[in-house]
């Protein structure tokens, strides 16, 4: 499996190959999530416009189910990451808090 770690702007279809970013197009972005990607956005906002694109491009292909592409915001894919390996783990993990230690 591949992994792409940057930043991806999806405000518009152009190519996005600036400093920092790993030069997706929004098209790119949808057709990542088809096949099966999870992308992690910089908030809700994001997550949601990117559901929505999504949701368009599968009825304007004519499709009338889909399973739900995994996009969701960085604190969101923390929380699940941090779920799956206490669930995984031989020891318990510590307790995160968003108190500063």
């Amino acid at each position: 499996m591949h992994e792409h770690v940057g930043r991806a702007s999806v405000d518009g279809e152009e190519d996005l190959g600036a400093a920092g970013n790993i030069g997706l197009s929004r098209a790119d972005l949808l057709d990542a999530l088809a096949g099966g990607a999870v992308v992690v956005t910089g908030n809700a906002r994001l997550s949601r416009s990117l559901l929505t694109a999504y949701e368009r491009r599968m009825l304007a292909e004519g499709r009338g189910a889909w399973a739900t592409p995994a996009v969701m915001p960085l604190p969101a894919w923390l929380v699940n990451r941090y779920s799956e390996a206490a669930l995984y783990s031989a020891a318990p993990l510590p307790i995160l808090s968003a108190a500063p230690a």
